[in-house]
């Protein structure tokens, strides 16, 4: 992937496209694979770090895709997606992304970290230590498989991998988001899974957070009076366009308040 075909997927509701991508879900409106299009229950969709999200309750929720339906990985594979994690305090451990005896990441409570596991290969389990995990935070995490090492990254940045060899095990099983089939429910908010058949690099990883932790907010009004409510959730570059026909056209006066982590704030009179 580019930058530009990463830029590209965030700001038009994440088509599949790019080298590798074989599963998508960007919790919009349904999910896209290499084999067509599914729904799922949208009643659990809240805001997210990109647009919508799925909200699991750590009890029963689970978003599941048949064996049939679900792209395996063998020799290489990338696992990606932003979390919000909610402890539930009961020591148990959860698996945000599971393809059971295939693959999957599972956070460990007890020790606020996420490890990652590719079955069949001559390591099969990288402890993700350094990952310290906080609660109620968008993160972002990345685990690569690429023929020689195992790694996993945090919010775009390498943390910890370890040499691993080998072929991945591809038996058919059902890939499951917030469970692993009945137990290790995750309990938050999961946006924009995506598995690769590919080993993304260091410089796609670093790419791919900064488009969804980075996003581009445009905002028109032609009011001459009044306030205006800027619909921001996320970190981001606002583009502001403020257009009075009062006063001979001039602002006579205006001000822009928020209380949201805003980087750069563009206004264009």
């Amino acid at each position: 992937l580019t930058l530009s075909e990463i830029q590209s997927e965030v700001n038009s509701s994440y088509p599949i496209t790019g080298n590798g991508l074989v599963l998508s879900y960007s919790f919009e409106s349904n999910f896209t694979n290499a084999t067509g299009n599914y729904t799922y229950d949208t009643n659990n969709l809240v805001a997210g770090q990109i647009n919508g999200s799925f909200n699991f309750n750590g009890v029963n929720t689970v978003v599941s895709n048949s064996t049939s339906a679900t792209p395996v990985l063998t020799n290489a594979g990338t696992i990606s997606y932003w979390f919000k994690w909610v402890k539930k305090n009961t020591g148990s451990n959860s698996r945000p992304v599971d393809k059971n005896g295939n693959y999957y990441m599972e956070i460990i409570e007890a020790s606020n970290r996420i490890d990652c596991s590719f079955q069949g290969l001559s390591d099969n389990y990288l402890v993700g230590t350094g990952t310290n995990l906080v609660e109620n935070t968008w993160t972002f995490v990345t685990c690569v498989y690429n023929g020689t090492n195992v790694s996993i990254y945090k919010d775009g940045q390498f943390v910890i991998g370890e040499p691993s060899t080998g072929s991945i095990t591809s038996t058919a099983s059902t890939f499951r988001i917030g469970s692993e089939g009945g137990t290790r429910w995750f309990n938050g908010s999961i946006d924009d899974v995506r598995i690769y058949n590919a080993s993304l690099s260091q410089t796609q990883i670093t790419a791919l957070y900064n488009a969804g932790a980075y996003r581009i907010y445009n905002y028109t009004s032609s009011n001459g009076n009044g306030s205006i409510n800027l619909p921001l959730t996320n970190t981001g570059l606002v583009n502001m366009s403020l257009t009075s026909t009062a006063n001979g056209g001039y602002y006579q006066s205006w001000a822009i308040n928020h209380n949201t982590n805003v980087d750069y704030l563009n206004t264009m009179a």
